[in-house]
């Protein structure tokens, strides 16, 4: 296929009678085949950074909140198999696309990526490399090593290592704080990934705008959210939400705060 021809994306005829098809409306099928063909464009299951929802909200005709309502619809389908979901670093995904395509040159697997607990791709563990022992040098009639001589060493004072401080350590701090305290475990933060969304963050909000913004997020009972375990890349997807209701304030975390005395003694 020569440059600057045109690409085509291989459509199920059956596709209308799917059950996953019949279970979504006429504007959910419309957005998954803009979302499918951009997959196509892109040689990829997860569409690059610069398709983000306003883009393929112009490319569907949608608001950019009717595209985000739209896809957590198609993210709950029969079965546990979303045909779109966003992953924890907020790129959309369309799993399934490549293997549709097998005559076109694909990133990637054709059929991921995974929809797992956080709603991300779920990377192979790779096994450990045997350690290797260096090879003993033969002695060859030389004398033996001297015992080594004790020497008195003045121990050094070690001075506790300051952690790193500023309004992206508190940031992130709050953000796992109140996560922990949702889910009941520490929270996996992606220092290169995640660090920089909260970098872009803070050139355009102040610390307490996006400590009010962050417990908001934290709060939200919704299912695409749950269903993505309520990531920072999600957070990042549902910012201009939380912005027009209101939430870029820092408000107390009273759904996950400890009971008072009085509270206690009843």
């Amino acid at each position: 296929m020569a440059r600057g021809d045109p690409v085509y994306g291989r459509v199920e005829v059956t596709w209308p009678n799917d059950p996953r098809s019949q279970a979504l409306g006429p504007a959910q099928n419309w957005l998954y085949m803009v979302c499918y063909l951009a997959a196509v464009e892109a040689r990829s299951n997860v569409l690059p950074g610069y398709m983000t929802l306003t883009t393929l909200g112009k490319r569907a005709g949608m608001k950019r909140s009717t595209v985000e309502s739209t896809i957590a619809k198609c993210c709950a389908v029969p079965g546990n198999s979303p045909i779109l979901f966003v992953n924890d670093q907020g790129l959309v995904c369309v799993p399934g696309a490549g293997a549709k395509n097998e005559k076109l040159d694909w990133k990637g697997d054709r059929m991921g990526p995974i929809w797992g607990k956080s709603g991300a791709d779920t990377p192979p563990v790779e096994a450990p490399r045997p350690s290797v022992l260096p090879t003993p040098r033969p002695n060859n009639g030389a004398k033996p090593d001297k015992p080594a001589v004790a020497r008195r060493v003045k121990a050094k004072k070690l001075r506790p290592k300051k952690g790193p401080t500023g309004p992206h350590a508190e940031i992130i701090d709050h953000f796992c704080t109140l996560w922990e305290k949702r889910y009941g475990s520490k929270y996996a933060f992606s220092g290169g990934k995640e660090g920089t969304i909260f970098s872009r963050l803070l050139k355009s909000y102040s610390l307490e705008q996006l400590r009010g913004l962050v417990t908001a997020y934290l709060e939200l009972d919704e299912e695409f959210v749950n269903k993505a375990g309520h990531t920072v890349g999600v957070f990042q997807v549902k910012l201009p939400a939380l912005i027009a209701q209101g939430h870029d304030r820092d408000v107390l975390f009273k759904s996950f705060t400890e009971p008072g005395e009085d509270e206690k003694g009843g």
